[in-house]
Formats: C-alpha cells, sequence, structure tokens
C-alpha cells in the first residue's frame, strides 16, 4: 500500500508538474509575442492615410462667432407705417391703434362686426370704399379715417373717441362721452402710443 501511494504522489505530481512547466512556457512566449508587436511600430512608423488626416484634423470643432440676432417683424407694421407717413400721421399713434384694436390681427372681427387690423365697421368701409377684407386696403381705410378724424378735432383724445363711439357721439356730447368702454381705449390707445413713441423701436419697426 505504501508503495502504491508513493508511486500515485509521484505520478500525480508529474501530471501536476508538466502542466505548469508548460503553461509557464506559454506565458513567457505570448509575453515576448506582445512586446514584440508592441516594438515593432515604433521602428517603423507608418503615415497617416489621407482619409485618416483628414478626419483627424477635422475632430476638433471650431467655434464660429454668434451672429447678430435677427429682428422678424410681420407684415402690417410696415403698411402700417407707410400709411401713417402718406396721410401724414405719427406711425406711433397708428401702430397704437392698430396694437389697441385687433392686436395686428388681419382676421380679426369684434362681437359689434368690426373687421380686421383696423377694426372697421361694414358701414365705415362702404363709405371710405374699401374692402376691409382686403389687408391693404384696410389698413389704408383705417389710417385714412383715422387722419380725418385728427383733422376735424384737432385732438388726438377726441379723434380716438370717435374713431371708437363714432363722429356723432362726440359731437352730440361735445368732448369725449362719459362710456367706460371709450375712455378706457383712449387710456390703453395712449398707453402704447407712449411705447411705440421710442425713437429706436420705431425706426426698427418701420
Amino acid at each position: 500500500m505504501a508503495g502504491n501511494s508513493t508511486c500515485r504522489v509521484k505520478v500525480a505530481g508529474a501530471k501536476v508538474l508538466i502542466p505548469l512547466v508548460l503553461l509557464s512556457f506559454g506565458i513567457v512566449a505570448i509575453t515576448d509575442s506582445h512586446n514584440t508587436q508592441a516594438i515593432e511600430p515604433n521602428n517603423q512608423p507608418t503615415a497617416l492615410s489621407a482619409e485618416q488626416h483628414e478626419a483627424h484634423s477635422g475632430s476638433e470643432p471650431t467655434e464660429e462667432e454668434p451672429e447678430e440676432p435677427q429682428i422678424t417683424l410681420p407684415h402690417p407694421y410696415n403698411l402700417l407705417v407707410d400709411a401713417a407717413n402718406k396721410h401724414e400721421l405719427d406711425p406711433a399713434l397708428v401702430l397704437a391703434v392698430a396694437a389697441t384694436e385687433s392686436n395686428f390681427k388681419a382676421d380679426a372681427v369684434s362681437g359689434k362686426g368690426a373687421i380686421g387690423i383696423m377694426q372697421l365697421m361694414p358701414s365705415t368701409a362702404q363709405e371710405l370704399g374699401i374692402n376691409p377684407y382686403i389687408l391693404e386696403e384696410n389698413i389704408e381705410g383705417g389710417v385714412r379715417y383715422l387722419s380725418k378724424l385728427m383733422r376735424k378735432y384737432g385732438d388726438m383724445q377726441l379723434a380716438l373717441a370717435a374713431y371708437n363711439a363714432g363722429m356723432g357721439i362726440v359731437d352730440r356730447y361735445g368732448g369725449v362721452p362719459p362710456f367706460k368702454e371709450t375712455q378706457n381705449y383712449i387710456k390703453r390707445v395712449l398707453r402704447r402710443y407712449g411705447e411705440y413713441s421710442d425713437d429706436c423701436l420705431l425706426a426698427v419697426k418701420g
């Protein structure tokens, strides 16, 4: 039994030692092969291809100078300012009326039937000989009518009161009528008039 045990140990030892020796040689061989591969590229540097060089040179993003912000204004602004100049009105006043009346909306229709940007009543539009549903004619007619009121009354508040309530009402009361709607309308227009009176703003919007 003792001889057999010794023999088994030796055989087992032989079986264990052999793989360890081979493994050690394998590690050395693998290490040497890696070292050889690592050294070879350094001995013979290779040039980048044209495509690789182009990709490498373009990999770093270049910072572009930011562009100046551009101000885009709705189409009616130019029409309103041009009409104001044509009829010798302050463009700030025309812009203020258009903003208060319809907020520059061409398709705006009030509960009373006023139409478009300048909120012309059908009867007023007919009197002016224009089609209130055509943007250019609506603006032209509204500004012409406002210019007529300014010449008639010679006072901005009375002209605005007449634009809102009608000339007959203003004439009947001999001034701004005691209607909250008309009085608030005048206040809103005058407030916006002050905003649009900024020379720089008008220069841009014009």
